[in-house]
């Protein structure tokens, strides 16, 4: 019985830092967050990115402008 509850936690665990990992890898590849609303692009750490059902990620600036969407007045990427 506690051996079953123990396999069930570490598949949780390992499920979650799957999860995390994935989440974290598809965010490092992207170093430009564009707002969708706006048509505005920032740096990650910008004060002004969007909420997460806003942004589209682009790997580079020229992509980013490629697509239509104009650099952020604060971070200026």
């Amino acid at each position: 019985m506690k051996f079953g509850r123990v396999l069930a936690v570490i598949i949780v665990i390992s499920l979650l830092l799957g999860a995390a990992a994935y989440y974290l890898s598809s965010r490092i590849s992207h170093e430009y967050i564009g707002n969708v609303k706006t048509g505005v692009f920032h740096r990650q750490g910008c004060s002004h990115l969007p909420c997460e059902k806003n942004r589209a990620y682009f790997s580079s600036k020229e992509d980013a402008v490629d697509a239509g969407y104009r650099r952020c007045i604060v971070c200026w990427p």
